[in-house]
């Protein structure tokens, strides 16, 4: 981890003045470059984990590191169903490319249009955090749904009823890659004419150092929309969705589309959300 990286994690406990001058070089940075970062930091995070775990069981395999490791950052229930390897990469960056990689070769042969959101997307359009799993949005039918199941199987957790449910619902899925216990939750697109939107104005990016691979992040101006989306649903509680949205408009300044942003805001009946996070963003200077 660089010494710029660490300065990213805090970026909360930082003065205006110094806050100006981590903007300011983020924004020399490309937005591969920014979610690069954010994929240091969950490797580190997830290196750290595991080996907290092993030193409270060192008689623990690395099967069942893993498995605990699944037990406490993705539920109980979710851990069960797993049978988790764990590799032996535990010493190693373990990468959200590793795991990503396959799924989206799947997507892509399958013709299935996809995006990638949540934090990885926020972070590469604002300031970089951690994450512990990837959220795709991709326009999955029963027949896609299934052919990624049987390419998938052998190496990640896949639950058949799970996935058939989300397409049925529109919901979500998730796939966990067993060799490195990283997570993939895969959300069915609404199919909505924003939903749509996102999809066509989708652009690719590099993510990755050593092996990057090319994947499709969703815009600036969509994350924003997207995340003050689920801050609504959420009943307004996560900072996490707030801080995420508020750094994507410190970073994207005048860049922004406002006409867009503020038509699909009234669409998506955020658009007090969006007033209130742009006049707090005006407020504070940035």
């Amino acid at each position: 981890m660089t010494e710029f990286d660490r300065a990213l994690l805090a970026l909360n406990d930082t003065t205006p003045e110094a806050e100006q001058v981590q903007l300011r070089l983020l924004r020399e940075k490309s937005p591969s470059e920014r979610a690069g970062m954010a994929q240091r930091h969950s490797a580190e995070i997830i290196r750290l984990a595991r080996r907290a775990i092993q030193r409270l069981h060192p008689e623990f395999t690395e099967s069942e590191i893993g498995r605990r490791f699944i037990e406490l950052h993705y539920g109980e229930e979710l851990a069960k169903d797993v049978d988790a390897p764990g590799g032996s990469r535990m010493d190693h960056a373990i990468d959200m490319v590793d795991a990503l990689r396959p799924v989206l070769r799947e997507l892509d042969r399958l013709g299935v249009r996809y995006y990638i959101g949540g934090s990885v997307a926020s972070s590469s359009h604002g300031v970089g955090r951690s994450t512990l799993d990837v959220d795709v949005v991709a326009e999955l039918n029963e027949a896609s749904a299934r052919s990624l199941m049987e390419a998938l199987q052998d190496n990640y957790y896949v639950s058949q009823p799970a996935v058939l449910d989300a397409v049925k619902r529109r919901s979500s899925f998730s796939l966990i890659c067993l060799a490195t216990s990283f997570k993939i939750d895969i959300f069915v697109s609404q199919d909505r004419a924003f939903d749509r939107s996102v999809l066509d104005r989708a652009k690719a990016e590099l993510l990755g150092a050593a092996d990057p691979i090319s994947v499709r992040l969703a815009a600036a101006e969509d994350i924003i929309l997207l995340k003050l989306e689920w801050f609504r649903l959420g009943n307004e509680a996560s900072q996490r969705q707030w801080d995420d949205v508020t750094q994507v408009v410190k970073l994207q300044g005048d860049q922004l589309d406002q006409g867009y942003l503020h038509h699909w805001a009234n669409a998506l009946g955020v658009a007090d959300l969006l007033d209130r996070l742009l006049s707090e963003v005006e407020m504070n200077g940035n």
